[in-house]
């Protein structure tokens, strides 16, 4: 959880809030974008390919990744836990269910499997992006 330390400039009450907000705000409407695409994307008809059972999978771990890291920065003053882990795979659920009534898509567990492996590698990172100087102050 992000919390201002004592006598940084963030903490000042002045310009310091307002930039945090303005972060906050930007990763917010990325999540937003992104949650949007995941959805145009996944009710889009496709062409056919042939197989691509594994690119597919890794499209919707890279993809609940993608959303795990945006809601969780787009939220900071509460972790990644439980709450935010259900939230979006509710989310990948219901594009399962709504997949299930397009002809052109079918409802599949495994992209529901695919999806939780994207937040749990998410989670899995969250040690190491801690050390990234352009993001650790997600976690100070």
């Amino acid at each position: 959880m992000y919390t201002p330390a004592a006598g940084n400039p963030i903490g000042d009450g002045g310009i310091g809030i307002m930039m945090e907000s303005i972060h906050i705000q930007i990763f917010r409407g990325l999540f937003v974008l992104a949650f949007v695409a995941v959805a145009m994307l996944a009710f889009m008809q496709m062409p056919e390919m042939g197989p691509r059972q594994v690119s597919d999978k890794l499209h919707h771990a890279l993809a609940f990744y993608a959303l795990a890291l945006l809601f969780d920065f787009a939220r900071p003053r509460t972790e990644f836990g439980l709450h935010k882990f259900a939230v979006l795979m509710a989310y990948g659920v219901a594009i399962e269910c709504v997949q299930y009534f397009l002809p052109w898509r079918e409802f599949s567990l495994l992209d529901m499997v695919a999806d939780a492996v994207g937040l749990l590698l998410y989670v899995a990172s969250i040690p190491l992006l801690m050390r990234l100087p352009l993001l650790r102050r997600r976690w100070q």
